[in-house]
């Protein structure tokens, strides 16, 4: 989830999950800082502080010494960003509930509020904020793993295979992959816990990497995937048609096997108690649509746990490893750059982009009736 405030001459820009509005720089508020929160279902009060970012608005690096001022004169209260370019703004009732307007100095830098966050039971138990300026940082511009000073090693593994990870995910796709960071966590894993990553600027996303998850193969099974699909949805306009999810998820459950391979479980995820007794699937319609605004950075239940799968997931994968083994890894690309110059990135300019390149006028039929059996087969083939 990302929100990004730019103040120019005449506007502030608010840009939160993928949805551009403008307001007035008179109109920009206190609350309007823990926009993210109330989307996501919390009560600012649940928090003492709340961390967000100065950056310039041309290089996106972090403004230290730059300052969010909350009220007007004579007696506004001047919050001056750290070396990362961070604030922690202090989450006040008695501000909260006169709601002063904000501006940030000098002219030139945005203010940026960048959280990811998950939340593993109904009722959100507490809350935690966990910000990656606070902790030790080893990588580079492009991917980064956060720890605390006892976590060297392990964030050295870390950082190497996601390094590994990011070239994949270029290669594969032809894309410069999203700047990624993962904060890692050595403490144990509460249950019914929202949590809220920040991290520092710079970064497009940032994901909490538990022990127990890296060690288990879990994190691995996810993030490689959260990281392709990122990196094509925010390249172009991928699901403004939802259809499309074909494309999305298939192509990151590809690079994910690419990376660690397929989880054990894979194949059950088209076992009959999945998906009935169906011999085929329609593609562009099987995947659960929700609105991409409330989409971006989610897992839609790719989870560790053996929990009720969209068989989606592993029959795009099948459709997209065999056109890789038919027609190579170009074709890939290829077709992601071609689908990206589109001026609409609608299911059916895929699919024509897919017969132009494949020369196979059955890839249409192909992604509507896709044959469980056939991915079945493919995927016990392929899962250790």
């Amino acid at each position: 989830m990302l929100m990004c405030f730019t103040q120019g001459p005449k506007f502030l820009v608010l840009a939160a999950c993928g949805i551009l509005a403008g307001c007035a720089a008179s109109e920009y508020h206190y609350k309007d800082l823990f926009l993210p929160l109330s989307r996501m279902g919390v009560s600012p009060n649940r928090l003492e502080v709340f961390p967000v970012y100065l950056v310039h608005s041309d290089t996106k690096v972090a403004a230290p010494g730059a300052r969010l001022i909350v009220g007007n004169s004579p007696d506004p209260t001047v919050f001056e960003s750290d070396g990362a370019g961070q604030v922690m703004v202090p989450i006040d009732s008695a501000l909260l509930w006169k709601n002063p307007p904000i501006r940030i100095e000098p002219k030139g830098v945005n203010l940026v509020v960048r959280i990811s966050g998950k939340q593993t039971g109904r009722d959100v138990r507490s809350v935690q904020v966990r910000a990656a300026a606070d902790l030790k940082k080893i990588g580079d511009s492009r991917v980064a793993v956060f720890h605390d000073d006892g976590d060297v090693a392990l964030a050295r593994e870390v950082q190497t295979e996601l390094i590994r990870a990011r070239g994949v995910i270029k290669s594969f796709l032809g894309l410069e992959p999203m700047r990624w960071a993962v904060i890692l966590e050595t403490n144990r894993k509460e249950r019914d816990v929202l949590y809220l990553t920040v991290p520092a600027a710079g970064y497009e996303s940032c994901w909490r990497c538990f022990k127990e998850d890296w060690e288990s193969g879990a994190f691995m099974d996810i993030n490689p995937h959260e990281w392709t699909e990122s990196t094509l949805t925010s390249a172009f306009g991928l699901y403004d048609d939802p259809r499309n999810r074909f494309i999305g998820d298939g192509l990151a459950e590809f690079v994910t096997w690419k990376v660690h391979g397929l989880p054990k479980d894979y194949i059950e995820r088209l076992a009959p108690a999945q998906i009935g007794d169906r011999e085929t699937v329609d593609l562009l319609s099987e995947f659960q649509v929700i609105p991409w605004k409330f989409t971006q950075r989610s897992r839609f239940g790719r989870v560790p746990e053996k929990v009720s799968f969209s068989p989606g997931y592993a029959l795009s994968f099948a459709f997209w490893h065999a056109l890789y083994e038919e027609h190579g890894s170009a074709l890939c690309s290829t077709f992601v750059e071609k689908l990206a110059r589109k001026p609409s990135a609608s299911a059916e300019a895929a699919i024509a982009i897919l017969v132009e390149l494949t020369g196979d006028k059955t890839v249409g039929d192909r992604i509507r009736y896709a044959n469980v059996e056939a991915a079945r087969l493919r995927i016990k083939r392929l899962t250790p």
